[in-house]
């Protein structure tokens, strides 16, 4: 499987209150580590559904022509 193309990285605020020891944590390192949550890529949702769709359609419309052409 391919990676996501798109991440949102987030950064930890140093103005919020942090409860949990992870957190806690980042905030005492002096270059917070970027919390990065991916998202589902329209490329790997959409792209495989659209390919066939499109070379469906191309072999459909081609197919017609050649049909009407021919009668």
């Amino acid at each position: 499987m391919s990676a996501p193309l798109c991440a949102n990285v987030e950064y930890p605020s140093p103005n919020r209150k942090k409860t949990g020891t992870t957190e806690q944590a980042l905030l005492t390192n002096q270059k917070p580590e970027p919390h990065v949550r991916h998202l589902p890529s329209e490329s790997a949702t959409l792209a495989t559904p659209r390919i066939r769709y499109c070379s469906l359609v191309m072999s459909f419309s081609g197919w017609l022509l050649i049909f009407l052409a021919c009668h």
